[in-house]
C-alpha cells in the first residue's frame, strides 16, 4: 500500500514556502494560493516559471490560471490551442480571467455556445481597447453573437458610446426593435 504524505516541512524556496504556508495556515486551495504568490512577480518571469510548471506538471491544467495571470499575449497563444483543439475547459477559463485585447476572439468563439462569455468581450474591450473604431468592430461581433435580450441590451448602450460611422449604422438597424429602440436612439 501506498504511504500517505500529511505535511512536508523544510526549506524548498520563497515561492514554494509560502504556497505551502497559504495552505496549510490559511486553509487556501492550491491554485487560490498560487495566485496570490504570482501577484508580485513581474510577467515576464511569471510567464516564464507557469510555462514550466506546465511543461513538468502531471496535471497542466491546474496551472492554467498563473499562467494566464502574466496577461502576456504569448500566454493567450499557448492556452487557445488547448481550448480549439483540446476543448479544454481549463484554459477557456485562464483566458477569460486576462485583460488581455488577444483573448478576445477566443471568448468570441466560446460565446457561440455560452454567451455569458460575452460579457467579458465587452469587458476586455472597454479595458484594452482605446480606437474607437476598433473598439466599435468588437462590439458589433459580440452583438452579431447574441440571442440573450439582456445581453444586446447591454452591448447596445455600449455602442452607443462610441462615435462611430460604424457603430450608428449598427444601432439605426436596431430603431425599429421595441426592446433596443431607446438604447439604440440613444446612441444614434
Amino acid at each position: 500500500s501506498a504511504n500517505r504524505i500529511s505535511r512536508i516541512a523544510g526549506i524548498l524556496n520563497g515561492t514554494t514556502n509560502f504556497i505551502l504556508t497559504k495552505m496549510i495556515e490559511d486553509g487556501m486551495a492550491f491554485e487560490d494560493a498560487l495566485k496570490v504568490a504570482a501577484k508580485g512577480i513581474p510577467s515576464e518571469e511569471l510567464y516564464t516559471k507557469a510555462l514550466a510548471l506546465i511543461e513538468s506538471a502531471a496535471n497542466p491544467e491546474r496551472f492554467y490560471s498563473s499562467l494566464a495571470l502574466s496577461g502576456k499575449d504569448e500566454a493567450v497563444f499557448y492556452l487557445s490551442p488547448k481550448y480549439y483543439n483540446q476543448g479544454s475547459e481549463a484554459a477557456l477559463l485562464a483566458i477569460a480571467q486576462m485583460n488581455n485585447r488577444r483573448a478576445i476572439n477566443v471568448l468570441l468563439k466560446a460565446a457561440e455556445t455560452d454567451q455569458s462569455y460575452l460579457k467579458r468581450v465587452i469587458e476586455i474591450t472597454d479595458a484594452t481597447i482605446t480606437d474607437n473604431d476598433r473598439k466599435s468592430v468588437e462590439y458589433c461581433k459580440a452583438l452579431d453573437k447574441t440571442t440573450d435580450p439582456k445581453i444586446k441590451r447591454s452591448i447596445v448602450w455600449s455602442l452607443g458610446n462610441i462615435p462611430t460611422m460604424n457603430a450608428f449604422i449598427k444601432l439605426g438597424s436596431y430603431l425599429d426593435d421595441p426592446d433596443l429602440a431607446y438604447p439604440a436612439a440613444n446612441g444614434v
